[in-house]
C-alpha cells in the first residue's frame, strides 16, 4: 500500500509498505519527493505505528530498494533497521536507527515468523 508520511523536515513524502503482522517492509519510490526511506526511517516506522496501532517496541521494519525505486538496473537491496525508543517533542518516537543488511532468504525467514 502506498503510505504517506512526513520526513524529518517536515516534508510530504511516500513510500510502498508491505505489511506482515509487526514486520513492515519500506521500499523506496521513485516518484517520492521527500525524504528517503533511509532517511525518514524512524519517521516512518513512527507515523506507521501510530496510525495502525502497532507498539513501537513490537515494530520491525526492513527497507527495500527494488525495480520502482531510483536505479531500476540495481539488484534489489535489503536492510532490517532497528532504533531504540526516545522521544520527539514529548511524544515517544523510534530513535537511533541502526541498519543490518539482509538476503531475500533472510527476509522470507522474517516474513514466516510473523
Amino acid at each position: 500500500m502506498i503510505f504517506k508520511y512526513k520526513d524529518m523536515n517536515g516534508n510530504a513524502a511516500v513510500c510502498d509498505i508491505e505489511r506482515h503482522g509487526n514486520l513492515i517492509i519500506a521500499t523506496e519510490l521513485a516518484e517520492n519527493t521527500g525524504g528517503s526511506v533511509t532517511n525518514s526511517s524512524e519517521y516512518i516506522a513512527t507515523q506507521f505505528c501510530e496510525s495502525n496501532g502497532v507498539p513501537l517496541e513490537d515494530v520491525i521494519v526492513v527497507e527495500r530498494y527494488d525495480h520502482r525505486s531510483y536505479n531500476t538496473k540495481n539488484p534489489i537491496r535489503l536492510s532490517k533497521v532497528t532504533y531504540q525508543i526516545g522521544s520527539r517533542m514529548g511524544k515517544p518516537h523510534l530513535i537511533s536507527p541502526d541498519w543490518s543488511y539482509i538476503m531475500e532468504d533472510q527476509l522470507e525467514d522474517i516474513i514466516e515468523q510473523q
